[in-house]
Parts: C-alpha cells; sequence; structure tokens
C-alpha cells in the first residue's frame, strides 16, 4: 500500500492510540484494583493486566499441565501452561509461571 498523507495520518493515530492503551495498562497494573478477581483466576499481574486480549476460538482444548503433567480441559484454543491446582498449590500464574503476589 503506498504512504499517502492519509495513510501516515491512519498508522499515526493506530500507534498512538497504541501509547495511549499501553499506558491505560500500565496504570490497571500499578494499581492494581482487581486484585480479587486476578487471584480468582490465578493469574500474575502481567498476564492480567498487560497480556490480556489474546484472540483465541471458542472451542474445548486438551492441554497437559507442566507440572503434574496431567490432561486437562481449557474453554477455548489458548490454554493456559499449569492447572488451577498446580498453579493455586505452587502461588504461581496459571498462564506463565510467575507467582501471583
Amino acid at each position: 500500500m503506498k504512504l499517502t498523507n492519509e495513510k501516515i495520518q491512519s498508522n499515526t493515530r493506530f500507534s498512538t492510540n497504541y501509547y495511549e492503551r499501553t499506558k491505560k495498562d500500565i496504570a490497571a497494573y500499578e494499581a492494581d484494583q482487581e486484585k480479587t478477581h486476578r487471584l480468582k483466576e490465578q493469574e500474575c499481574k502481567t498476564c492480567y493486566y498487560l497480556k490480556g486480549g489474546v484472540i483465541a476460538g471458542d472451542a474445548m482444548t486438551s492441554y497437559k499441565c507442566r507440572h503434574c503433567e496431567k490432561e486437562n480441559w481449557h474453554e477455548n484454543n489458548h490454554p493456559p501452561r499449569y492447572c488451577k491446582n498446580c498453579a493455586a498449590s505452587h502461588e504461581v500464574c496459571v498462564r506463565c509461571g510467575a507467582s501471583v503476589n
């Protein structure tokens, strides 16, 4: 696609909007006002506030927990790395294994 003035302006708006969304996400991370829900979901602050918005298909997906190696089911095709039981017992994030505290 050719770089017209309109295309450059559109790209600049997209870039600026991305920056503004990222600033809001970082502010939410720092405030952690959804901590109760985040801990219920067994997610670290980074995954909960900064890595959200993953596009996943609506299909039950089997996955193997990377700790206990048990087969589990997840509600979409973007499964966690660890099952809720292992994540809770080690106080880590189901998505990345980092501490949830």
